[in-house]
């Protein structure tokens, strides 16, 4: 069994400035076979949104705990879509909580590597060497309109779309994003709610972060995001790794290592078998071919041109050149049509305005649009 590294951990959640409940549940768990982290961020109703994150939340670390996990993303696929039947199922039970549905964002750290799954627009970032990488993607309206090049990435958090999700756990049916990473020694890893996102800026949540207290830290990201607003429920969990490899690369890219090329050499083994095939060549044209036969084809021709040359029907011969006039014309028309009647090709990019063709959820009203 791989040796587990040594983490550090700070975690904190709060309502905000303008929620009255919230809505967020956040979990750890440590096992033998890995430590585990959850956020999930719940939607729907006046209670229905915690009932949705607090019911993701002990399924996964209930589930985590019971069996031992030896595929750790495989596990976190079939718990998250096991929480999607309960918490779906949980709501069709009572008329209270219909339409509830929360973001995940899970990891388990096992080894040396962080096993990370999502569903909705809660995220996992990794600061490391002074850098910072968001390691999920969204899975968000204004996402989908960055990826088809409709907004750029500084466009997201003002967009009047910001809150609409494409998925989310308890309502349909859910591919939650799977990925693995290498972790190394001194990396800080967040999850977290879009309750710290959209209120803070990545560059200033990492500014505050203090390398030595990660509960602390997360603490003043929490204070940072009701300074400016507070309009959401947030949650943040820190991950510090104390123990593991110190020689590392940034999250997502793989040491790509290439094959070396074989310079092709002329060996001077070839120069003898080269030269005896330029022999045989010569040869075969001088000795193997009847020249003969040559000959007499050359003999014939000549015989034939001298026929054509006192022939009374020759043209060439005959022919009053003065009397022969030119007939060729070529008509060269130039073609006016307009190229602006060629059709152009349909345009499919998505729209701000299109509807969506999948159900979405506005995690800011707790209203699925249909």
């Amino acid at each position: 069994m791989s040796k587990k590294l040594k983490l550090k951990i700070g975690n904190h959640t709060d309502v905000g400035q303008v929620r009255s409940i919230n809505q967020d549940s956040f979990g750890v768990s440590s096992t033998d076979w890995g430590d585990l982290f959850i956020v999930a961020d719940g939607m729907g109703g006046h209670k229905g949104g915690e009932v949705a994150s607090k019911l993701t939340v002990q399924h996964i670390i209930k589930s985590f705990e019971k069996d031992k996990v030896l595929n750790p993303l495989s596990f976190l696929n079939k718990s998250i879509i096991e929480a999607n039947s309960i918490v779906s199922k949980k709501s069709s039970e009572d008329i209270s909580l219909d339409g509830m549905g929360t973001t995940v964002v899970a990891m388990i750290v096992k080894g040396s590597k962080a096993f990370i799954a999502h569903v909705g627009d809660s995220r996992l970032y990794i600061y490391r060497n002074k850098k910072y990488f968001q390691i999920t993607k969204d899975h968000s309206v204004v996402q989908k309109m960055v990826d088809e090049g409709i907004i750029k990435d500084s466009e997201m958090e003002t967009h009047p779309r910001k809150n609409q999700i494409l998925q989310a756990v308890g309502l349909n049916n859910i591919e939650p994003s799977l990925t693995a990473e290498v972790i190394y020694k001194n990396d800080i890893i967040l999850l977290c709610s879009d309750g710290l996102t959209g209120e803070v800026d990545t560059k200033t949540i990492f500014n505050l972060l203090n390398s030595n207290d990660m509960q602390l830290s997360t603490q003043k990201l929490i204070n940072e995001a009701n300074k400016n607003g507070g309009n959401d429920n947030i949650t943040a969990i820190l991950v510090k790794v104390l123990s593991g490899g110190e020689k590392n690369f940034d999250p997502g890219a793989s040491q790509i290592i290439q094959p070396k090329k074989k310079k092709l050499k002329f060996s001077k083994f070839l120069i003898l078998p080269i030269f005896i095939i330029f022999l045989l060549s010569l040869f075969v044209y001088n000795f193997i071919i009847p020249t003969d036969e040559i000959e007499k084809d050359k003999y014939d021709q000549k015989e034939y041109d001298d026929e054509n040359d006192d022939n009374p029907l020759n043209f060439e011969n005959n022919q009053d050149s003065s009397n022969v006039k030119d007939t060729t014309t070529v008509n060269l028309s130039s073609n006016n049509d307009s190229l602006s009647n060629i059709p152009n090709e349909n345009n499919n990019h998505f729209n701000s305005n299109d509807t969506i063709p999948t159900d979405t959820i506005n995690s800011s009203n707790k209203k699925r649009i249909q």
